[in-house]
């Protein structure tokens, strides 16, 4: 990058070293003796050094993974060959899923979010490779949630929209987790729940103002939803 005076040119370089392969990561710059360069120079490699640190050493545990492979997703498989396609590695994102269990410690549980086909990356594959590293599992709607249980019949599923009136009788007989904005909501799948309590979510608008409660209403609709009576 650069404006023609300042040129920046970075480059990896792949060396053979006996059984191994040396990388080397090579990052060039003119500063043509201009002391606010020289300080960005300085800033600059301050700030990269650590991210680059971690890059390779993530890179370094995907090669010495003994993983194969034959774990990459392939979306869409049967599908023609196109100009452009994704290969997703499951192997790097399970690595991806247990290191956020480590750096957050045992008290912090993970969703992941696999919604719109797992972001067009294939909801079975990625799910199926995340299970045991996450948590529970969040979806747009029931119909995804649907789709999601035959690939992860065990995992909790957590819905992220809200659902239409006609839909929560579905939710609840799968005992999916529901997202709801309204006393009115929570009686209904109380109504719903049968014996066994459902857990909802509430949820409190954080300023995108889409879905969700004020959060100076939070605290009195919350212990509302708590006082409903369990379904007879």
């Amino acid at each position: 990058m650069g404006d023609g005076a300042y040129q920046l040119v970075g480059r990896l370089e792949l060396h053979p070293d006996g059984a191994c392969t040396r990388l080397v990561w090579k990052c060039a710059w003119d500063l043509a003796k201009n002391p606010y360069r020289r300080y960005f120079d300085l800033a600059l490699r301050w700030a990269m050094r650590r991210d680059f640190a971690a890059g390779l050493e993530n890179l370094k545990a995907l090669v010495e993974s003994p993983a194969k492979s034959s774990e990459a997703a392939v979306v869409n498989p049967g599908q023609p060959a196109r100009r452009c396609w994704a290969e997703i590695d499951l192997v790097a994102l399970r690595h991806i899923s247990r290191s956020c269990g480590d750096k957050w410690g045992a008290g912090v549980q993970i969703m992941a979010v696999v919604k719109a086909n797992a972001y067009g990356h294939g909801v079975g594959p990625v799910a199926r490779a995340l299970v045991g590293h996450a948590d529970m599992f969040g979806v747009a709607n029931v119909t995804e949630a649907e789709e999601l249980r035959r690939h992860v019949p065990d995992a909790p599923v957590f819905i992220l929209g809200p659902a239409l009136p006609d839909e929560r009788a579905r939710l609840a007989a799968a005992r999916f987790i529901p997202s709801v904005s309204t006393v009115e909501e929570a009686r209904a799948y109380a109504a719903l729940a049968g014996a066994e309590p459902l857990p909802v979510h509430l949820v409190i608008d954080t300023g995108m103002g889409r879905i969700g409660i004020l959060e100076e209403d939070a605290v009195t609709i919350a212990r509302e939803i708590l006082a409903l009576p369990p379904s007879p």
